[in-house]
């Protein structure tokens, strides 16, 4: 069971996911977003609140959620609403750094991806 705060568990993740592709001759390169374009940094500023309101509803409720952490078994679903999971500060250094040691081609774009994902 992973619960995302476990950086290595989700590094080992994703090496295991990038092997079974590279072993199946397919040669990744993953693109991510730069800069957040002018006329998009609203929306960008109100997923922010929606993250520290998700954030702070975690927080509220954290000896719930230890518990129930505490009591479920490897294989159960998770016994928490997926409203309480938030992704950690570091996970995008961490999924970037993963990438890297298995010599995966990143290239962060200028601004937003979409453009050259199409």
């Amino acid at each position: 069971m992973l619960y995302l705060g476990q950086y290595s568990v989700v590094a080992k993740a994703i090496q295991d996911d990038v092997l079974v592709l590279q072993r199946a001759g397919i040669q990744l390169t993953v693109l991510f977003d730069g800069a957040v374009p002018h006329d998009k940094q609203r929306t960008r500023l109100k997923r922010y609140a929606t993250y520290l309101e998700r954030a702070s509803m975690t927080l509220s409720h954290l000896e719930h959620i230890n518990n129930a952490l505490r009591q479920s078994k490897v294989g159960d679903d998770l016994p928490i609403p997926s409203d309480f999971l938030l992704l950690p500060p570091l996970m995008l250094d961490v999924c970037v750094q993963a990438l890297r040691e298995m010599n995966v081609k990143i290239i962060v774009c200028a601004d937003e991806a979409d453009g050259q994902v199409a």
